[in-house]
């Protein structure tokens, strides 16, 4: 049997994907919840992704945790493909000792 992970930006959506389809876990892509076009902090991006955890945990649903390491679509923005449209939002570049958890 194949573990199959639905994946969406919210616990919600992700969730009832799950749960009218069948599948065995939720998940998500990314984490850009809360960016800003002047760089949000990456400890809102982590807490992003626990908020994410936890909704998912208290539906009832097994979790595949995404861990963020950032996210700043703004190259892609300058010469934006045509299935994507995002802008220059974006989380700060985390520091060394954020993306070991020491922070």
């Amino acid at each position: 049997n194949p573990y199959l992970v639905a994946m969406d930006f919210t616990a919600a959506r992700a969730s009832a994907l799950a749960t009218n389809l069948g599948f065995d876990a939720v998940s998500t892509y990314a984490q850009p919840q809360g960016a800003t076009t002047a760089g949000a902090p990456f400890s809102a991006q982590v807490a992003s992704a626990k908020q994410f955890w936890d909704d998912a945990a208290a539906a009832g649903l097994e979790v595949v945790a995404q861990a963020p390491t950032g996210w700043d679509p703004r190259p892609r923005a300058l010469h934006e493909p045509p299935w994507v449209h995002e802008g220059p939002s974006h989380f700060d570049a985390p520091t060394p000792s954020e993306l070991q958890g020491t922070h």
